[in-house]
């Protein structure tokens, strides 16, 4: 089901842009109150919410119900895919009834800070309207509780399309973009098919010369509970589960679906862009020393030496 909320009812200034708010649930009912709410606290205030729920059969309605009622919003029910999270994202974000400059997926788990929206509008204010463009930012981890664990790493490297190929370095729950971005991913025909659907958002958008921008400030509270569909990236324990994902093959998989999907839309690619993706096909399909040469070629990188060194090894042992 899926619930249009209208929050922000005043006068619009032709430079404070609209922000769509893309909230999708499922058995959502032990942390939404603290999401909406911080939606609630922007500093940022012309922003639309619209809430997509994937079936759930706990309290997560009512409690969006509570709030349309508490704050006089208008509600528009609909039937959501049941089909995962990347796909629940990917068919809220290409509902052509939601119109706005802006969209900014979201958790329902997770807290914004205050100035969440005011600092991605202002950096995606200054960008080509015509050009897809991504903004999204660190996150502060905390526990259930709300008590601050960690923070998400800071990624140096440049975020081009030789990265995205083989990393995803921006949490969707952090992502803001602007229309052109949104159009480019709901032009991709494969994209309900996506292991993610954020990487798959910095994929099409360096691979067709956007640009995508990584803050190095903190603006979610990302919270980290058992029920997260996914968690925190740099413990030793994020670490040794994405060595065992290449281990048993999961990495190679969601190579080959990307690579699917990409190559779906490859006409759109940069030119540089469609010989990296031909490149790193071949490292992928070809035998013994030939596709660390092929890899090499493509350029592609993971942020982290250890995070290369483990990409060569995974390479050399076809589980790329």
């Amino acid at each position: 089901m899926k619930i249009d909320v209208v929050v922000n009812k005043s006068k619009i200034n032709l430079k404070n842009k609209k922000v769509a708010i893309l909230l999708c649930t499922l058995q959502g009912e032990k942390y939404i109150e603290d999401q909406i709410n911080s939606f609630l606290n922007q500093s940022y205030k012309n922003w639309t919410l619209y809430v997509s729920d994937d079936h759930s059969t706990d309290k997560t309605k009512e409690i969006v119900e509570k709030f349309q009622v508490m704050y006089g919003l208008e509600k528009i029910i609909r039937i959501g895919p049941r089909n995962g999270f990347a796909a629940h994202f990917i068919e809220l974000t290409s509902n052509e009834k939601i119109k706005a400059d802006y969209f900014a997926w979201s958790d329902q788990d997770d807290i914004w800070e205050q100035d969440k929206l005011d600092v991605a509008v202002k950096w995606l204010n200054l960008q080509p309207e015509l050009k897809p463009v991504v903004f999204s930012s660190r996150t502060t981890l905390v526990d259930k509780n709300n008590m601050i664990i960690g923070i998400s790493p800071l990624f140096k490297k440049p975020k081009t399309f030789r990265n995205a190929l083989v990393q995803n370095v921006g949490g969707g729950n952090t992502m803001v973009f602007n229309s052109a971005a949104r159009e480019l991913l709901n032009s991709v025909s494969l994209a309900s098919n996506a292991v993610s659907h954020d990487w798959l958002m910095y994929q099409v958008v360096t691979g067709c010369g956007g640009v995508f921008h990584n803050d190095s400030r903190p603006l979610v509270r990302y919270r980290q509970h058992e029920n997260n569909a996914v968690g925190m990236n740099n413990s030793l324990g994020a670490k040794l589960n994405r060595l065992v994902k290449i281990i048993n093959g999961r990495y190679q998989i969601w190579n080959c679906k990307n690579i699917e999907i990409i190559k779906s839309i490859e006409q759109k690619l940069l030119k540089e862009n469609q010989k990296i993706l031909h490149d790193f096909y071949l490292a992928k399909s070809c035998n013994s020393i030939k596709r660390l040469i092929h890899l090499k070629n493509s350029g592609v990188y993971r942020q982290g030496t250890a995070e290369n060194i483990m990409l060569y090894l995974a390479c050399f042992f076809r589980k790329i």
